[in-house]
């Protein structure tokens, strides 16, 4: 029988172990997801290239194998004060620390050391994935007059597939959304509220798949945040874009999505945002600026923050 991509339970779980199987379940660690893409198995081969008294392909080795994983979650918080979101232990696995302030809030900061890792299974009508050891990157999305996204993609170690009888999920922590609106979204640039169109912000992880004698793991091994913002453009004596980019100043970005308690999720850096070379576009006969950031840390792992309260 064929597999329906619709029955698909997908669940994470952070390892304690680097590469050992967290054996996450579909009660306590399903997600919501949308846009799924797998890659079974991915990897190099060796080519054998023989000679031989006659013409022919002579076939390959297999030199590394892992797997591939992305999928989309919607950006909003538990629903509780100080409950990690569902996308959380991504988050985590994106090297990512999480701190949660009893009653008050959940941070995730970027982080070079003490990177984590998390074991995923994705069931399809029956055929089971394992994923383990995986680590990834994200982009954020929030564009007006849609709902927000965060778009996850995850390298990780391979495991043979097996047939396992789907689950039923039970999805907790994961409140629902709201769309990017003037009623529920509200943001500043350089010290300046602006009218946002769209807001991109990429963790840029550099990914690495390491195939050695005694090694197989996925690293992260670098970072390069960045992103962009379009917003109405403005008068100079409102705020010099232009000025600033050519300067190369660093200044303040916030963005607040969200209006109660439990789902309020907040882009905040501080003294980081460097503005590229921005450009002007047409939105409903209105001049937009469209502006590139870069994330520029200052002490390290300052770039940004993402504060659910």
């Amino acid at each position: 029988m064929p597999q329906k991509l619709r029955k698909m339970v997908l669940m994470a779980k952070v390892e304690s172990v680097y590469g050992v199987d967290a054996v996450p379940s579909a009660s306590a660690n399903a997600l919501v997801v949308s846009d799924v893409s797998t890659t079974p198995i991915d990897g190099e081969e060796a080519e054998r290239n023989n000679i031989k008294p006659f013409m022919g392909h002579s076939g390959t080795i297999r030199a590394t194998q892992f797997k591939k994983l992305s999928f989309s979650t919607e950006y909003a918080g538990s629903g509780i004060v100080a409950t990690p979101p569902g996308w959380g232990v991504l988050a985590r696995a994106c090297s990512m620390s999480e701190t949660i302030v009893p009653a008050t809030s959940v941070t995730y900061a970027p982080i070079t050391d003490g990177q984590e890792s998390c074991s995923f299974y994705c069931n399809v009508d029956g055929l089971n994935n394992v994923m383990l050891g995986s680590r990834g990157t994200v982009k954020l999305d929030l564009t007006a007059k849609n709902k927000p996204k965060l778009q996850w993609e995850f390298t990780g170690l391979w495991v043979p597939m097996a047939d396992v009888p789907l689950p039923s999920a039970t999805y907790t922590n994961w409140a629902r959304p709201l769309a990017v609106n003037k009623a529920n979204t509200t943001a500043s640039l350089h010290a300046q509220a602006v009218a946002m169109q769209s807001l991109n912000l990429d963790l840029g992880n550099k990914l690495v798949k390491r195939d050695l004698v005694g090694v197989d793991t996925v690293e992260i091994t670098d970072r390069g945040t960045s992103g962009s913002i379009v917003i109405e453009n403005t008068l100079v004596a409102t705020r010099n874009w232009v000025g600033l980019s050519q300067a190369k100043a660093l200044g303040n970005l916030s963005v607040v999505h969200g209006v109660t308690a439990g789902n309020i999720c907040t882009v905040n850096a501080t003294g980081t945002v460097e503005l590229g070379n921005l450009t002007y576009s047409d939105s409903d006969g209105i001049q937009m600026a469209n502006v590139p950031l870069r994330f520029v840390p200052q002490t390290g792992n300052d770039e940004f923050t993402l504060v659910l309260t």
